[in-house]
């Protein structure tokens, strides 16, 4: 049995996407294929990046566009702000099943990723140090949970040349949990004892339940605020900096 295993979230952590899946999200809503920025409507993108931080899965994304999209149309944007409660609330009223919206936002994406062909890939950037550290690492060496697709995660890592194989990516695909996959990831590949980083509190505080063997850190330099990085803090999950984070692999 391997003595100890890194596992790492994606969006937020070793990739920064909010741009991505901004467009995306707005694709989702309107039923239509944008390959540009210049289709979001005003204000749109950056009150989308600034409450990011409260969107969980895929399957949230659509109603926090439908909201972001409101606050513009009401010439609120600048000023607008979204609770986790509220998201909730919100994404309970959405007439599809969670299944139904997270395959419909990652078709959008997948038809985005065609469209702009090379472009896509742009749309993202890399967080170093870290990953300059998963550069110089073998396929294997750490694994992805994220609630990302497959398909995406894979070309962002040839695009940022970040080595991880199919095998070793544990996706949100199909509306797949975390919880789901981690116990999946534990079952596929056995070790004493397991860490696990993600910028998403949330995210952490579900799995806490489920922590046997698992150590959970919270990346402060993801999507979330100072108010996370607290909460963090406040039920013993340590908040580490990128760099801090890369010094430990």
């Amino acid at each position: 049995m391997t003595p100890h295993r890194f596992v790492l979230d994606f969006d937020g952590v070793v990739v920064d996407s909010v741009d991505e899946a901004a467009l995306t999200a707005y694709n989702s809503l309107t039923e239509q294929l944008h390959t540009g920025f210049e289709a979001l409507p005003t204000g749109y993108l950056p009150l989308f990046k600034r409450e990011r931080s409260i969107v969980g899965p895929a399957a949230e994304f659509l109603a926090f566009a439908r909201w972001c999209v409101t606050q513009c149309a009401n010439k609120q944007a600048e000023t607008a702000s979204l609770s986790r409660p509220e998201l909730k609330k919100l994404v309970s009223m959405e007439p599809r099943s969670h299944r139904q919206r997270t395959d419909h936002f990652f078709e959008m994406r997948m038809q985005l990723m065609a469209a702009a062909s090379e472009r896509w890939a742009t749309f993202h950037r890399a967080y170093d140090p870290l990953a300059s550290v998963l550069r110089a690492r073998q396929p294997g060496d750490f694994l992805i949970l994220t609630y990302k697709n497959v398909e995406a995660v894979i070309r962002l890592c040839s695009f940022f040349q970040i080595p991880a194989n199919r095998e070793h990516i544990f996706s949100g695909d199909s509306g797949v949990s975390k919880i789901e996959n981690l116990n999946l990831l534990k079952q596929r590949y056995p070790a004493a004892a397991y860490t696990f980083i993600d910028d998403n509190v949330q995210n952490l505080l579900e799995l806490q339940p489920h922590a046997d063997k698992l150590t959970l850190l919270h990346a402060a330099w993801g999507y979330c605020t100072t108010e996370d990085r607290e909460v963090a803090l406040r039920t013993g999950i340590p908040s580490l900096e990128c760099h801090e984070f890369a010094a430990m692999l």
